[in-house]
């Protein structure tokens, strides 16, 4: 029988020899390290509260139906209405999910005509204004006909001004 070669001549054999390198200690020495190079970074259990934030000031215009949101110009019409009936929603009810059909059956309120009362239209301009605000204001589509009216977080103040 031969004798098997000694360990570095094995090291030097292996194709994968990072595994193997002379520069990593055994592990029973670094088992058997002083405690304080075993000690790990501890992170707190809990991360500290996030400062609250101010919330919306979120203004609606019947007359023309016109949002304002913290002073600024959003939108106006029956996307406005829209977004006024979501806003109410969201600081009552705590209500984000929302549906096309939903909206369909408040044309009354929302000023949609009778005939062809473009709500997915509507919807996508509404979308597409706030993400060009890139507030915490946001729609998203969750599936087909179905949408979520997120605020970030924040709280909404709601003003409605007299027709």
């Amino acid at each position: 029988m031969t004798a098997a070669p000694p360990p570095s001549t094995l090291c030097n054999m292996n194709p994968l020899p990072i595994f193997f390198h002379h520069a990593h200690p055994p592990i029973s020495t670094r088992l058997a390290a002083p405690d304080w190079q075993l000690r790990l970074p501890v992170r707190p259990a809990t991360p500290a509260p996030a400062p609250a934030a101010a919330p919306l000031q979120v203004r609606y215009f019947p007359r023309d139906r016109s949002v304002f949101v913290d002073g600024e110009y959003l939108i106006k019409g029956v996307a406005g209405a829209i977004f006024w009936k979501l806003a109410r929603r969201q600081a009552e009810r705590a209500e984000a999910h929302f549906t096309t059909r939903e909206l369909r059956l408040a044309a009354g309120e929302l000023g949609l005509p009778e005939v062809k009362d473009n709500v997915d239209v509507r919807l996508l301009l509404l979308q597409r204004r706030l993400a060009e605000r890139d507030g915490p204001l946001r729609i998203e589509r969750t599936s087909r006909g179905r949408y979520r009216f997120e605020v970030g977080g924040r709280r909404l103040c709601l003003q409605s001004e007299a027709p």
